[in-house]
């Protein structure tokens, strides 16, 4: 979720583009509140929080009205009641939105096949082959939000620049509802002003580094000759904010991302000490990853697990499958194989699930035996995805997960 709550929005006509722009940051406002308001506009006129209602949850989202109390992602949900306190909270439907973002994408691919999805609620489209069907990079910017406002019934920021880093800055400076061109002849402007750590890449350290040597802008950055930079901050890390704060970059947008991971992770409600507890969670936080993985026809090479105690000291434990799988009971297995092997007997406070090394099932080499355990374990899956695709993710429980959901209903 982005910080900006819209009170320093800044906004350009469409009529600003001059024709040196071409890249576009297509950023959805608010997405998982606005997918919850679709189904509850009785809440449209106050502050919405999606999160869980439990003692230990974080904010998953929250609408701008909410935003403005102040209301930031991964805030614990106890604070944010207390923020803001006529807030409606509404507990997250990951399956909803990524149905959604899934819509949304099919939109933007109509105007270019150049789209670059970053996240479930955010893409790149380079637009510089599409100006003689829709108009110019401005243009489409606006033809895009308004077929997202009238087919979706949702809103979009999106920021036109000459590159990809700072569309993506432009989008979020012209939340919510916004369009900000930033042409050629205006990036460098445009860049100077950003404090360093408005650029991607830049995390805490390196930006408390260069505050250490009065270097708070990206123009100070731009004004540094080379070789100090790099005394400041390595060769790497020089190098990318040297060709940053000149308004560089020469990747362009990709129009074919492979996703890199999917999993899932909670935070009980309680600490658990009892293992049989924590495998239950286990096997049901499994469940919703390899339904995805197999809604997008992927295959995982590795899973990892991830376990915190209740002094917040986390652990991960991974294993490479000998062949990648979608199977839930296979990837089940191998979880519990890894909680078991890892000798853990803390009281647990978080348990995960990641799946990596995704490849495509259709790339997958053949299996030797055409008929085994796995295959019945993938004949149950096809069936139990059929019914929850029909009656919610809800009508379908793993018994070896019934011990967790149960505690859930306590």
């Amino acid at each position: 979720m982005s910080a900006q709550d819209g009170s320093h929005r800044r906004v350009t006509p469409a009529e600003h583009d001059d024709g040196t722009a071409h890249i576009l940051h297509v950023d959805m406002d608010a997405f998982f509140a606005s997918v919850e308001l679709l189904d509850h506009p009785e809440l449209r006129d106050r502050p919405v929080i999606v999160a869980h209602d439990a003692p230990r949850s974080v904010v998953t989202t929250a609408n701008y009205r909410a935003r403005r109390f102040g209301v930031r992602s991964a805030m614990p949900v106890a604070m944010a009641k207390r923020m803001c306190p006529g807030a409606a909270l509404l507990p997250p439907r990951h399956g909803l939105y990524r149905a959604a973002s899934a819509r949304v994408m099919h939109i933007l691919a109509e105007f270019s096949p150049l789209v670059e999805q970053v996240s479930v609620d955010e893409a790149w489209i380079d637009v510089s082959g599409a100006h003689g069907l829709f108009g110019s990079s401005g243009a489409i910017a606006e033809r895009i939000r308004e077929r997202l406002r009238a087919e979706l019934g949702l809103i979009a920021s999106v920021g036109v620049a000459p590159v990809k880093f700072a569309a993506k800055l432009a989008s979020g400076m012209c939340k919510p509802d916004g369009l900000l061109i930033v042409n050629r002849s205006e990036l460098q402007g445009f860049l100077d002003a950003l404090p360093v750590g408005a650029l991607s890449g830049v995390g805490e350290h390196t930006r408390d580094r260069l505050s250490r040597y009065g270097v708070s802008t990206v123009r100070q950055v731009r004004e540094l000759r080379y070789p100090r930079l790099v005394r400041m901050v390595g060769e790497a890390m020089a190098r990318m904010l040297s060709e940053r704060a000149r308004g560089r970059q020469t990747d362009g947008v990709t129009p074919v991302r492979a996703e890199r991971s999917i999993g899932r992770e909670v935070t009980l409600p309680e600490d658990l000490s009892d293992s049989r507890e924590i495998l239950a969670t286990l096997s049901a936080l499994v469940e919703g990853p390899s339904r995805t993985l197999r809604a997008q026809k992927l295959l995982a090479r590795t899973v990892t697990l991830k376990l915190r105690d209740a002094d917040f000291q986390t652990i991960s434990r991974s294993h490479a499958l000998s062949v990648p799988t979608d199977t839930t009971q296979v990837l089940v297995e191998a979880a519990r194989d890894l909680f078991i092997g890892c000798g853990w007997d803390r009281p647990t406070r978080l348990v995960g699930v990641r799946f990596t090394g995704l490849v495509s099932a259709e790339d997958a080499p053949a299996r030797d035996v055409l008929w085994g355990e796995e295959d019945r374990w993938r004949a149950a899956d096809v069936a139990s995805d059929e019914i929850t695709q029909r009656f919610g993710t809800e009508s379908m429980v793993r018994a070896t997960a019934l011990r967790a959901s149960r505690r859930r209903s306590r």
